[in-house]
């Protein structure tokens, strides 16, 4: 479901009914999994939603950016703030890779 919010994003940036439901998805699998189980799939999750937080894209949707906050602070309270910043911070090494090259 992460790639399929990238590809989203990429070709519809206007349209975004598909990332808010996979973003809602997601922020409800984490709940449902709860914290322990949540853990290994973190930076899974946390990716499309940061990517979302970054992007500069003109036409972007402030309910779509709100939404990947509120997902963020979600996972925060769900698996504490160690565990999330862990996973956040491979993702934003793995996100600076990628522009690098």
């Amino acid at each position: 479901s992460s790639d399929l919010a990238k590809r989203d994003a990429a070709y519809s940036p206007k349209n975004t009914l598909k990332r808010s439901c996979i973003f809602k998805f997601l922020g409800a699998i984490a709940v449902d999994l709860g914290k322990e189980r949540v853990k290994p799939y973190l930076s899974t999750i946390i990716t499309p939603l940061f990517r979302e937080l970054n992007s500069t894209y003109a036409e972007q949707d402030p309910t779509l950016k709100n939404l990947s906050q509120e997902v963020i602070e979600l996972l925060k309270s769900l698996v504490g703030l160690e565990s999330f910043s862990l996973a956040f911070s491979a993702v934003q090494k793995q996100a600076n890779q990628k522009r690098v090259i």
